[in-house]
């Protein structure tokens, strides 16, 4: 071959046979419908429709509360500790007045908050592995997490009215 000629590229061919190799293994039943193939540049795209019945049970009723989301809430919560412990120490510095300030009670209440959320979660979390248990885990992280918030929010407001009068 001289420098000038170039080798020969075959291209993909609009054949769909990959996705009529397609297998389920967890299907006790499955079809397949609606074959297509799209040429994208030099190369092509296969899909296909693929209907039927799968021994693996998706709860889709728990969906915003499984171990990923729980995961994530451990995450903002160990940073929201972070945060207020930071600002806890950044305002000892810079004050030196004697006694519990509104912000010293706001940072409290805060933290207080924080740290039942992880509690809570922490029980989510060692309850969600038995079935029997995953509603009522629910009523109960609902129940905390709306009593909580409003002790956080009453507290906040009752510090800072006292504070202002």
């Amino acid at each position: 071959m001289s420098p000038r000629e170039s080798p020969t590229v075959r291209a993909p061919t609009a054949d769909p046979d990959a996705t009529r190799r397609l297998e389920s293994v967890d299907a006790t039943s499955a079809t397949q419908s609606d074959r297509s193939v799209e040429r994208v540049g030099d190369a092509y795209r296969s899909q296909v429709k693929v209907s039927g019945t799968f021994r693996q049970e998706f709860d889709l009723s728990e969906y915003p509360f499984d171990i990923t989301v729980l995961g994530a809430r451990f995450g903002l919560l160990g940073a929201s500790l972070f945060g207020v412990v930071l600002s806890m120490r950044a305002v000892s510095l810079t004050g030196t007045s004697f006694g519990v300030t509104l912000v010293d009670q706001i940072h409290l209440a805060t933290l207080l908050h924080t740290l039942v959320g992880v509690g809570c979660t922490s029980c989510v979390l060692y309850r969600w592995a038995d079935p029997e248990a995953q509603t009522p885990v629910r009523r109960t992280n609902t129940a905390v997490a709306v009593a909580t918030t409003a002790a956080y929010l009453i507290a906040n407001a009752v510090s800072t009215g006292l504070a202002v009068t």
